[in-house]
């Protein structure tokens, strides 16, 4: 075979391999390092599509509800953000290393002192399982939600309060009263955040 020749059937071989690789076979995955064309992303934006091409995407997993009726210990460890919402404002706080910012116009860094007295208070309560339920949706006064990145570790629906506690219900729809939980620390002005305490 001429060198020519030699060449250019070489030059076949590399142009078919390279043609493999951009198809959606499972046996022919991209290597690591390698950025996939915007093509062959997955829609959800997952890494790892690495299934036929020609099949449905399953439908995405409901998200698992959270039991916790109160901030364990390793709970507070992995905490990364605090959501409090109500009918009046909402406040998002995000852990920064060691330090709590909120965001926004009215935004600050938390005082330490502020953000580990309503830990603690989260930390200490006590809750007792009830069959009552809310009114409607309207009777909701406070949503109080921990996560550590996008894993919920709690989510309080909280309905109104008597002296058997708040009347609390999770994101399972479970029911509880709680004892304990000390609204003023759960404000969701932010004003009542940034302050120094």
């Amino acid at each position: 075979m001429s060198a020519s020749g030699a060449l250019r059937t070489l030059a076949l071989c590399a142009c078919s391999c390279m043609l493999g690789l951009a198809s959606c076979d499972p046996a022919s995955k991209p290597s690591p390092n390698s950025s996939p064309a915007s093509s062959d992303a997955s829609p959800s934006g997952v890494e790892g599509h690495d299934h036929d091409c020609q099949k449905a995407h399953p439908p995405p997993k409901p998200e698992p509800a959270v039991t916790a009726t109160s901030l364990s210990p390793e709970a507070r460890e992995r905490l990364t953000t605090l959501r409090v919402s109500a009918h009046v404002g909402a406040v998002i706080l995000r852990r920064q290393g060691s330090t709590w910012v909120m965001a926004g116009q009215s935004g600050c860094t938390v005082p330490p002192s502020r953000v580990e007295r309503a830990l603690d208070n989260l930390a200490g309560l006590s809750a007792v399982p009830t069959n009552e339920r809310p009114v409607d949706g309207s009777s909701f006064e406070l949503q109080l939600v921990a996560l550590a990145d996008e894993e919920r570790l709690l989510h309080f629906e909280i309905a109104g309060g008597s002296d058997d506690g708040d009347l609390v219900q999770l994101n399972d729809d479970s029911t509880y009263r709680v004892r304990g939980l000390d609204r003023n620390l759960w404000s969701p002005l932010p004003s009542l955040w940034c302050a120094v305490p």
